[in-house]
């Protein structure tokens, strides 16, 4: 008798496994598809002074070998300080 594991593919597994560790580290994120297999966060910067098109691209690398990519939100905090 099989279980249904054995009928996820390893891109599947790899999708799930990616979506559990992103809502593991960002819980609540409401993840905005950005391409098949590709997501980001809202809160992520997007415009010309980001290096999201690099990243994008990067993504787009990753994904196209059989992953699935979670561009999570940016830390802004300048290093040296702290949050309070």
């Amino acid at each position: 008798m099989e279980d249904d594991t054995a009928k996820v593919n390893p891109q599947q597994k790899n999708a799930q496994k990616a979506k559990e560790a992103a809502d593991k580290f960002f819980p609540g994120e409401d993840w905005k598809p950005v391409e098949d297999g590709i997501y980001r966060s809202p809160r992520r910067a997007i415009g010309k002074k980001s290096n999201y098109p690099s990243e994008l691209r990067d993504a787009q690398i990753l994904r196209d070998w059989g992953s699935t990519v979670y561009l999570v939100p940016e830390d802004n905090r300048q290093s040296g300080k702290s949050m309070v």
